[in-house]
């Protein structure tokens, strides 16, 4: 059974991003951070080494779990590979960019 569809993202209200290292945060610090109302991340695409060492879909299924979970998430020096990938499967309206 297929998941109802999401609403479109529009601009978030919050004016706090919180910079999250996926590599190196622990799991009850992000935990605490998703219990939030509306946490607002910030992932440096270009600072996260387990996208050398695991690869770009584990990366990806990594911010799809944050967006599950009910996050907005911005990302920032996103390198034109991976701009590609997003483009290519579809997953770029469901993260903001930051330019």
């Amino acid at each position: 059974m297929r998941s109802p569809p999401r609403p479109p993202l529009s601009e978030p209200t919050a004016t706090v991003l919180l910079s999250v290292n996926l590599a190196a945060v622990d799991a009850a610090l992000l935990a605490r951070i998703l219990l939030q109302p509306q946490p607002q991340l910030l992932i440096d695409c270009g600072a996260q080494p387990c996208r050398r060492g695991l690869g770009v879909c584990y990366f990806l299924s990594q911010l799809l779990l944050l967006r599950q979970r009910g996050a907005s998430v911005w990302l920032c020096n996103v390198d034109p590979l991976l701009r590609r990938h997003l483009r290519q499967l579809g997953l770029e309206a469901l993260f903001f960019l930051a330019e």
